[in-house]
């Protein structure tokens, strides 16, 4: 058990009178506050002065820069998935719809659901036999 002195009473609220010297913890502050703005205005000197560096030694363009032409192949993706989006509609648009493929070789295009309609009820087409392949090891 632990024992209290007699003349302290249960009510009585003690605390000390010199818990924190405040003045040391303004003086700190202050100084903390002044090194982080000094810090933050040397860092931004020097990158300014990095930049005007690395654009004083910046080579010359070159003098047939204006006659460089856009490229006409893939370039970076800016947004995929509407690239994606717009490239699923136009894929379902042209299995959906009728259009010929070859007037020459009588090819249509028709939809996915009539292809497969047809082949229901017609069954699938008789192929020619593919041409006779010389044997392996064999002459020509």
């Amino acid at each position: 058990m632990v024992e209290t002195p007699a003349d302290v009473s249960p009510h009585a609220t003690a605390h000390e009178e010199t818990d924190v010297n405040v003045r040391a913890l303004k003086t700190f502050l202050i100084c903390l506050v002044v090194s982080l703005s000094v810090t933050a205005l040397l860092v931004y000197w020097q990158y300014r002065r990095a930049e005007a560096l690395a654009l004083a030694n910046d080579p010359p363009p070159s003098p047939r820069a204006d006659e460089r032409t856009t490229l006409t192949g893939p370039g970076l993706q800016i947004n995929e998935l509407g690239d994606g989006a717009e490239f699923r509609r136009g894929q379902e648009a042209e299995l959906n719809s009728l259009a010929w493929v070859s007037k020459e070789e009588k090819l249509v295009r028709i939809p996915v659901s009539q292809a497969m309609e047809h082949v229901a009820k017609h069954g699938l087409p008789k192929w020619p036999a593919p041409p006779a392949q010389p044997a392996p090891g064999a002459n020509p």
